[in-house]
């Protein structure tokens, strides 16, 4: 019995390119490896990836998940040229549930993203990818802080009034973060 050769985006010079704003494919990883100088993806030990390409049309919101893979994965999206020059955009094991990943990030106009699908421990099967790409609505400040500048000792109010509407103008929920964190209690709606 001869054994089928492993997937033809078995490797970061061979991935599948992916088209679109909102794209689903399905994949094998059975047979795929790990090659020499490749990170573990999401920090983890996999052994069994496969590659994809996306280029963003625009500035963005990217979200990649792997819901409704059969296995534990773990996700990684890189931008490089060579497998040995990866930087790490995105990474995750496990959000999505199930064992499942999914990561959303900022993408720039006019760069590749590369987007490894790995199985846990080397877990291996059917990999159901999907790739969601928004561009976020506009957010207007309508009333200025003036250049306020200040130290806060303890609790304080602050009074910001915005407006976002999407692309077709339908106001939409604002919230506001400090150090890239949700800040409790400042969003009234």
């Amino acid at each position: 019995v001869v054994n089928p050769p492993p997937p033809r985006n078995d490797s970061f010079a061979n991935p599948v390119v992916l088209l679109g704003t909102s794209v689903c494919t399905n994949a094998s990883s059975l047979r795929a490896t790990k090659e020499p100088s490749e990170p573990n993806h999401a920090d983890k030990p996999g052994g069994s990836s496969v590659w994809w390409t996306w280029r963003a049309l625009a500035n963005g919101l990217l979200t990649v998940t792997t819901k409704g893979t059969a296995f534990d994965t773990l996700l990684g999206v890189y931008t490089g040229t060579t497998v040995s020059n990866l930087t790490p955009v995105a990474k995750d094991d496990d959000s999505a549930g199930s064992g499942q990943s999914q990561v959303t990030f900022q993408v720039d106009q006019a760069v590749n993203y590369h987007i490894a699908v790995d199985g846990f421990g080397g877990a291996e099967g059917d990999i159901n990818l999907c790739l969601t790409f928004v561009v976020p609505p506009v957010v207007s400040i309508t009333a200025p802080a003036n250049g306020a500048v200040f130290t806060v000792t303890g609790p304080t109010n602050l009074l910001v009034t915005a407006k976002a509407t999407d692309r077709d103008g339908q106001v939409i929920r604002v919230e506001f973060f400090h150090d890239s964190r949700p800040i409790g209690l400042a969003t009234n709606g």
